[in-house]
């Protein structure tokens, strides 16, 4: 069968909404978005600059293939519930703190950016596996 068309486009979208959601909330001064960009080297002035319709729009863009990819890998493992796609989603968000464990050795930045930034990952993807794998 085509993986492409068994996807559950619905629960895509869904997911989409949420890690979105989490994403502008997370990031936002309110959260972290104060702590991360100072940890970047950007004071306020230099967030205030910075083209937000262009970073909503990669985000987006971005979140759309998270979505999209953990939806293969439930649909791959046969992910049935909400339990297994939570733990699929917190798989992909291990890779990804493994991966970025190695940019951040040595990029010499605080530990505060990269538990923010990954901290994102571990509570957004599971959240998303619990979207995709109810749906599935």
């Amino acid at each position: 069968m085509d993986v492409i068309s068994e996807l559950n486009y619905t629960a895509i979208f869904f997911a989409v909404l949420i890690g979105q959601s989490l994403e502008l909330l997370w990031f936002s001064r309110g959260l972290f978005g104060y702590f991360w960009a100072k940890d970047i080297g950007l004071g306020a002035e230099g967030v205030a600059s910075r083209d937000k319709k262009y970073g909503f729009l990669t985000g987006l863009f971005l979140s759309i293939c998270t979505s999209f990819l953990l939806s293969i890998l439930i649909h791959a493992e046969h992910g049935t519930s909400a339990f297994e796609g939570v733990l699929l989603g917190f798989l992909a968000a291990a890779f990804v703190a493994v991966a970025q464990a190695i940019n951040f050795v040595y990029e010499t930045r605080p530990i505060r950016f990269y538990l923010i930034s990954v901290g994102y990952c571990l509570v957004a993807y599971p959240l998303m596996g619990l979207v995709l794998g109810y749906w599935m």
